[in-house]
């Protein structure tokens, strides 16, 4: 995948451990986690993720993230869904997002900071 998909040129030796997480799904795929030989790599990988944008394959790469992150994820998720956020992602555990396309990007470190994307009179 590296090589075919990401232009990225890596070897086993790269690889320290992968094994696959949870069961296979209905088209017999599987989710793996892999820890890379140094940060470089990693970086390098995940730096070239767009290229997966649209992948007929739906191959797909992110971090693995703490529950606590990945509900932030989630919160973040629905707001998109809603129109209030524009886009986020994470870099190196950190979470990421921007209101519009033009507007400057924020660290997400509390479930809280999610809520300055979502007016008011939409809030509970």
């Amino acid at each position: 995948m590296c090589k075919n998909k990401l232009q990225i040129d890596i070897s086993k030796e790269d690889i320290c451990r992968s094994h696959p997480v949870g069961r296979p799904n209905r088209a017999g795929k599987v989710q793996l986690i892999c820890r890379f030989r140094n940060w470089k790599i990693k970086n390098g990988i995940y730096s070239k993720k767009r290229c997966l944008k649209g992948d007929p394959d739906k191959l797909f790469i992110t971090e693995d993230l703490t529950g606590y992150r990945q509900g932030i994820i989630s919160a973040l998720m629905d707001a998109k869904r809603l129109g209030h956020v524009h886009s986020f992602w994470t870099s190196d555990g950190r979470i990421f997002a921007k209101a519009t396309e033009r507007s400057s990007k924020d660290l997400i470190k509390f479930p809280e900071d999610v809520d300055r994307y979502i007016p008011d009179e939409m809030q509970s």
